[in-house]
């Protein structure tokens, strides 16, 4: 894919008005202290860490306090050169996801009395995110010597994507579901048993339990479920090499990876990959 500044880039700016032919939209990490703007005409108070997914037609205005962030602006078609605000915004979209696992913009473009794009994030949850923006910026910055440049970009704005669905879900059910939220965010650590209980000070049992009533799964089944879930947009939207993906999403290694994927989809994983770009259309 050709690269264009107009695609993808990054800016230190909490929103942009500028227009481009093909709408774009942005991941906005925010650090904020006594934060006041008007975003869709709704008065936001912000202190703390957020992400913003803000779509085309979001407009932040009245922007007083102090602030860091970073503005990820991207066209759909970066992400697939079948996508774009038309084709998600039809009905037939939520088919066309559920036949080829196209990513979910339900962020993006969901707004509601008590949601308008804007998601708390936790301490951990920022400086992942942050970890996964200086990432995506310096791969974008060597697009002229790096070939993956995209797929690697890609990658990193699937796994902030990620992050977002986990503050969201948290946002959205209240107590109760930390222990997931916190393996979602962090499917690429050593999640052990032992670890997990030390980290949120309880038994095996009660954890086991809290897990199961939330998902269905025991807790390493969950870890597992999870870890084989997010790695498939990568599989099939990048390149990245199934090493890579296997270190990144938490696996012992490569053949750990494939062993895992084949018994729970029934095909390796670059069967996996083939097959599905094969079936796009």
């Amino acid at each position: 894919m050709e690269y264009t500044y107009d695609l993808i880039h990054i800016t230190q700016e909490l929103y942009s008005s500028e227009t481009s032919e093909d709408s774009m939209y942005s991941f906005v990490l925010l650090k904020a202290r006594k934060l006041t703007m008007m975003m869709n005409g709704v008065r936001c108070f912000l202190d703390g860490g957020y992400l913003l997914c803000l779509n085309d037609e979001d407009v932040i205005t009245d922007i007083h306090g102090e602030y860091e962030c970073r503005n990820l602006r991207y066209e759909l078609y970066f992400i697939n050169i079948n996508l774009d605000t038309t084709v998600i915004g039809d009905p037939i979209y939520e088919s066309m996801r559920a036949q080829h696992k196209y990513p979910d913009f339900h962020l993006f473009r969901t707004r509601s009395k008590t949601y308008f794009g804007v998601i708390p994030l936790s301490v951990p949850e920022y400086d992942t995110a942050k970890l996964y923006f200086d990432r995506a910026e310096r791969h974008i910055a060597g697009y002229a010597t790096d070939v993956m440049w995209s797929c690697r970009t890609r990658s990193d704005m699937f796994s902030i994507l990620n992050i977002a669905e986990s503050a969201y879900l948290g946002v959205e059910s209240g107590e109760g579901v930390e222990v997931i939220r916190y393996i979602k965010d962090n499917v690429g650590q050593n999640l052990t048993l032992t670890h997990l209980c030390e980290h949120f000070h309880i038994n095996r049992t009660t954890l086991n339990n809290r897990i199961k009533e939330f998902t269905g799964f025991s807790t390493m089944a969950y870890v597992m479920e999870e870890r084989l879930t997010q790695v498939l947009p990568d599989l099939l939207f990048t390149q990245v090499c199934l090493a890579d993906l296997a270190e990144k999403y938490g696996f012992c290694d490569e053949n750990h990876f494939i062993r895992a994927f084949k018994k729970r989809y029934g095909k390796t994983p670059l069967k996996y990959r083939m097959e599905g770009r094969a079936a796009r259309p």
